[in-house]
């Protein structure tokens, strides 16, 4: 808990609102600057300048977006403090529109138990995993694949609603990787 409120502190500082409002600024200054390029006449310095104006606009819009986003992603963090219930239920809802229920087989059949042929319903279905690929996902993982895998997600994931659960996994997830490196001696 008092890692999030540390965090919102920083998050919603004067200084980040006021970055925020100089983003909003600046595109508003880059349209109205665009919209006079255009309305004028296409010189080859006027193009230029345009195609300038325009990735700079793209640049300052994909940071606009990134800043909706994560702000998005703290006030759900923020809120999930104050409101657990709601993302409880939100999860209870998902595990049970993921539930199967049954299957209309031939002739529209509805099956609510296991088949009791499993060996046909098996040898119908498509083989999506070669032996090779079996061979790569049932291997055992390095300390090299956990920090590529890490580097490979994206860096505004927020941890979710229980922040201390996620530092602690942090932790041991680094206790595991320095056993990994360095095993005991006994």
């Amino acid at each position: 808990m008092m890692i999030v409120k540390r965090w919102w502190k920083v998050v919603g500082s004067r200084k980040d609102r006021k970055k925020f409002r100089n983003i909003l600024r600046q595109i508003k200054d880059i349209r109205n600057e665009l919209k006079k390029i255009h309305s004028g006449t296409q010189h080859e310095q006027n193009i230029r300048e345009g195609k300038i104006s325009e990735i700079k606009l793209q640049r300052l819009q994909k940071l606009e977006e990134t800043t909706w986003f994560q702000r998005s992603r703290a006030l759900w963090l923020k809120d999930a403090d104050k409101d657990t219930f709601f993302f409880l239920s939100k999860a209870n809802q998902r595990r049970k529109r993921n539930i199967i229920e049954g299957i209309r087989g031939e002739g529209g059949v509805w099956y609510v138990s296991a088949p009791v042929n499993m060996h046909r319903v098996l040898n119908t279905t498509d083989i999506r995993i070669t032996d090779d690929i079996n061979s790569i996902l049932t291997r055992s993982y390095t300390a090299e694949d956990i920090h590529k895998a890490l580097k490979q997600m994206h860096l505004s994931k927020s941890p979710g609603p229980d922040v201390t659960s996620v530092s602690i996994a942090k932790l041991g997830a680094t206790a595991l990787l320095l056993a990994m490196n360095f095993p005991l001696s006994r």
